[in-house]
């Protein structure tokens, strides 16, 4: 508490009044930061520090050491988001060599390391990923379906560079009648729809159009969250799919008639 006071008291002395709070918390600023009063005052401390890249990576060298904790952290974890978004991306390594050193696939799955994971393809400089990629790509079917490593997989998707958007898609086009049918993994295939190339949507088409029983096109635009992805299809002109799923009768026919929804409308950005 007295360390949120003091830095209350630093927002109004500006960025010396940071620098000197800084002082005093250094060797407890991890600790704090686990806390429900001191995470807010370490993250107050990024935003005090505002472009001072030495500040902000003196910050984050007292940070990185303990990032296990911080990542699993209920409060932590909003420490290391704060972190990503402020210091500068060359300046990430730190973060990014823990993740490497954690297991990315696994930080990826857990309900707050993903959020970290999310933060650095929206921050950090491609070159630096890199290192990343492997272990994410070779639980890519896994995050895709997980109930948290799905928002990475969203996130690479978004903000990732072209090639590694374009991998993401090739290797995830043969699971599309799958996947359709998760809730989780469902919006994963609607993002490639929105974000991938015009040879790329005709490739997840083709995949959903050619599949078989269990995951026909009939079964998929049947089920419950299947029916979003076959009309974001339809709505995106492709007439054979339409043409396939018009003969259901009206009680499977969800994707046309059951389920309607604003094209635009998305459910794949992570709350918080």
């Amino acid at each position: 508490v007295e360390a949120v006071r003091r830095t209350t008291r630093a927002v109004k002395l500006g960025y010396a009044g940071a620098w000197e709070i800084f002082e005093l918390i250094r060797k407890d600023v991890a600790a704090l930061a686990m806390t429900h009063w001191g995470t807010h005052a370490v993250q107050t401390l990024f935003d005090l520090f505002g472009m001072d890249d030495g500040a902000l990576e003196e910050l984050l060298k007292e940070l990185a050491p303990h990032f296990g904790q911080l990542c699993t952290s209920r409060e932590g974890n909003h420490v290391l988001k704060k972190a990503v978004e402020k210091v500068p991306p060359e300046k990430l390594q730190p973060i990014i060599d823990q993740i490497r050193f954690a297991g990315p696939a696994a930080v990826a799955k857990h309900k707050y390391g993903c959020r970290i994971v999310e933060r650095l393809f929206q921050f950090a400089r491609e070159e630096h990923l890199s290192s990343l990629i492997p272990d994410l790509d070779s639980h890519l079917l896994l995050l895709a379906t997980s109930g948290h490593g799905n928002f990475v997989v969203q996130s690479r998707l978004t903000h990732g560079s072209d090639h590694d958007r374009c991998s993401v898609i090739r290797q995830l086009i043969p699971y599309v009648p799958q996947l359709a049918k998760l809730k989780t993994s469902s919006n994963v295939v609607e993002l490639m729809l929105e974000v991938g190339k015009a040879e790329e949507r005709e490739a997840i088409a083709n995949e959903l159009f050619f599949a078989q029983s269990p995951d026909s096109l009939e079964e998929v635009a049947a089920s419950k969250y299947g029916a979003f992805v076959v009309e974001r299809l339809i709505n995106l002109g492709f007439d054979s799919i339409a043409e396939r799923v018009s003969g259901q009768s009206s009680a499977g026919c969800t994707a046309l008639e059951l389920r309607r929804r604003p094209l635009g409308s998305s459910h794949w950005l992570q709350p918080g």
